[in-house]
């Protein structure tokens, strides 16, 4: 009996010893072959997705298609095995194969919001992903120096900056229209990302789209675009009766002041210079109402309206709401098409005008 246990632990040993044996010279036999048989050759492709399930590797058959011998990998299931001497050694081969071994990063960015008013703030996320993936090696298909440079198109500026998952380094100046990244990084089969919260300045649609996206080892990706639209305004409303005081930023569609004392406030003036300045993608149509009463003196000459604009003035009533020239110069000049309601005009200047005429309103449009 001890004979007979004996010789079974011998004989089991010996087994365990052969089986080592061949795992070795299988290994050896893929680490040659990858570095002399020719890429991307298959049997065919119920071989591939046989070895790819048994790696354990998700929803594989419909993901693959096997071309002229050629394995493409769809959706986000970039890399490839391949076949040497008609044996089940799979040895990878980098997608595309590209100089490195590694296929390029590549990039998508995506406002949150698809319109937004003027002045208003959205996240910028900028979404990196590395489709390289070797199970013998993992590190040798990570990404490193990771970058991108993207402007702004006119009218969008940095608010402030977010979330990294990228490492590497972000620079995104408030009230500037440059984003950039930095000396990133991406680990294999898998994504990063890092967001900037914008404001939309101007109305009109924005189409932002970023410089190819960059690494170190592993070349020049893709561009991304994304599309925002900045909605128009068609209504100011005044609240403020001051003159001396003028729009902060005309043509952004919101109109506000930045003096001390009316600090977001919305005089008549700042109402016309933004009908005037709102960008030629927006409609020319505009309405400006009050929610103040009294005289609004003027200090700085003629209030004007700009040829191509329709605006309508409703005041609260003629006996409520005064616009005054002071007697030192006319009060309303249109260009355009003008509809002024329910207010006085009074004080109005002719010096300067044509034939002494039009010191309350001079009009070369539709009044």
């Amino acid at each position: 009996m001890k004979k007979q246990n004996t010789l079974i632990e011998r004989t089991s040993v010996i087994f365990l010893i052969k089986i080592m044996i061949i795992g070795l010279m299988i290994l050896s036999n893929a680490a040659q072959t990858s570095q002399t048989a020719q890429a991307n050759t298959y049997s065919s492709k119920k071989d591939v997705i046989n070895i790819l399930k048994s790696l354990k590797k998700p929803d594989t058959e419909n993901q693959l298609i096997l071309t002229n011998n050629r394995l493409e990998a769809v959706d986000n299931f970039n890399f490839t095995y391949s076949y040497f001497n008609k044996k089940s050694i799979p040895v990878f081969n980098p997608f595309n194969d590209v100089a490195g071994g590694i296929a390029p990063p590549f990039v998508n960015k995506m406002f949150g919001a698809s319109s937004l008013p003027p002045g208003g703030l959205t996240v910028l996320t900028y979404t990196f992903n590395n489709v390289n993936f070797n199970p013998v090696n993992p590190g040798s298909t990570f990404i490193f120096g990771l970058g991108i440079i993207d402007n702004l198109p006119a009218g969008m500026t940095v608010f402030s900056s977010s979330a990294n998952s990228c490492g590497g380094t972000v620079i995104a100046q408030p009230n500037t229209n440059i984003i950039q990244l930095s000396n990133g990084f991406i680990q294999p089969a898998s994504s990063c990302s890092f967001s900037v919260l914008v404001r939309a300045t101007i109305p009109g649609p924005k189409i932002s789209t970023s410089q190819p996206v960059t690494s170190t080892n592993a070349g020049t990706g893709n561009t991304a675009t994304a599309t925002l639209t900045v909605t128009c305004p068609t209504r100011f409303t005044v609240d403020n009766l001051n003159d001396n005081i003028i729009d902060t930023s005309p043509g952004d569609g919101i109109c506000a002041t930045n003096f001390p004392e009316v600090v977001g406030g919305c005089t008549l003036r700042a109402a016309i210079q933004e009908a005037n300045g709102v960008s030629n993608f927006c409609p020319a149509n505009y309405s400006i109402n009050f929610q103040v009463s009294g005289t609004i003196r003027l200090l700085q000459g003629l209030l004007t309206i700009n040829s191509g604009k329709n605006v309508t003035i409703n005041g609260f009533g003629a006996n409520l709401l005064t616009v005054s020239g002071e007697g030192n110069s006319g009060v309303f000049s249109n260009n355009g098409i003008v509809t002024i309601s329910n207010l006085t005009i009074t004080d109005g200047d002719v010096t300067g005008t044509v034939g002494g005429t039009g010191g309350g309103l001079r009009s070369s449009g539709v009044t």
